[in-house]
This record gives structure tokens, sequence and C-alpha cells, in this order.
């Protein structure tokens, strides 16, 4: 009778394992991952700050030379993503996050916050210097494939175009029987000049 009981007592005293094993599994959250990159020809985009926001905290990262960002722990739920870059427009958006794995790429485009615009103007000229009417003049982002805008000169030669934001734009100006000519212009002002003079064109 005594040994029984000691066995019991024995049984009850034991170290006994987690009745559930995995019951601790994934509470350390999700891990979000992916890229950064540009909307016009996709290229990647190098330290992106990439935040994601919710109304109990936020957890961010920044994106590598490949435009790749990691973000470990992360609990499921509904978060606010804010994704900021120097040269880039600031990207705003919300995304559900569930267990496990998720891969949620973002485009950003060129550009400044706020900035609403600048103008390139410029006088399209031959090479003595007078001024050439109704040539083309076309201003084209080699960062957003969306953006082409054209324009013609008034008689004095003048043109002027509208282009979405600061930054490089590559800008054709041709006149039948004139050699066009193309430049890669920086708009860093409201107002950029921009002028050519086409040389005569000889056969």
């Amino acid at each position: 009778m005594f040994t029984r009981f000691a066995v019991v007592i024995a049984l009850l005293l034991w170290p006994s394992s987690s009745i559930c094993p995995d019951a601790g599994r994934g509470q350390g959250g999700a891990t979000v991952r992916g890229k950064v990159f540009e909307t016009g020809y996709g290229t990647t985009v190098e330290d992106a700050k990439v935040l994601f926001e919710s109304t109990t905290g936020q957890m961010s990262a920044a994106s590598d030379t490949d435009g790749r960002y990691s973000i470990e722990g992360v609990p499921a739920g509904n978060y606010r993503v804010t994704i900021n870059c120097p040269g880039f427009a600031t990207y705003r958006s919300q995304v559900t996050v569930g267990p496990g794995r998720n891969d949620l790429n973002f485009p950003i485009d060129v550009g400044l916050q706020g900035y609403s615009g600048a103008n390139l103007e410029g006088v399209v000229t031959d090479q003595q210097g007078k001024p050439i009417e109704g040539a083309a003049v076309v201003a084209s982002s080699p960062f957003d494939t969306r953006f082409t805008e054209r324009a013609s000169t008034l008689p004095d030669g003048r043109y002027s175009i509208v282009v979405p934001r600061h930054g490089q734009y590559v800008v054709y100006a041709s006149k039948e029987g004139h050699t066009a000519i193309a430049r890669v212009v920086l708009a860093d002002s409201e107002k950029t000049e921009a002028g050519f003079a086409l040389p005569v064109f000889h056969f």
C-alpha cells in the first residue's frame, strides 16, 4: 500500500512537458519582405526607409543595394505603410499583414514631395542665332516612361513645356532642314532654361 502511494506521489511531482508544444509557435510575428523600385523602368531603389505603422506601434527597415527590405516579428494586422527616399515622392498605402511570410513590393515615383511642377523654357535658333519658328521640342523622363510632352516654337523661337517635378529630362529639338539635337536637362527650379542652336542639315 505504501509503495503504491509513493508511486502516485512521484508521478504527481514529476516534471511534465508542455501539453501543446506548438502553442507558442508564430507568436513572434510575421516576416514582411520585398523590393522598393521606381515606377518608370522598375529600377530598384537603395536606402529607402520602409515604415509600417499600426495602432500598437511601428517597425521600419531600409532597402539595400538591390532595393530589398525585410522586417521580422511583425504582428498580423492592418498597417499604414510610408516610404521615404531622397529624390522620390513619399509613398503611402494601407496593407494587411498575415501570419507567416508576406511579400510586399512598393513602387515609388521620382520627384519631390509636394512639388507641383516646373517649366522647361528656351529658344531654338539656327547657328547664326536667328529664331526658328515651328521647331518641334519633345521632353521625356528617363525615369518615368509615362511622361512625354511636346511643344512647337513660336515666331520668336521660344517654347515652354511643363514637367511634373524636379529631375533630369531628355529634351529633343528638331526642324526640317536642320540637324536635330538632344540634351539632358536638369529641371531644378521653377523655370529652367534650355536653348538649342540647330545646324543646317547638309546632304
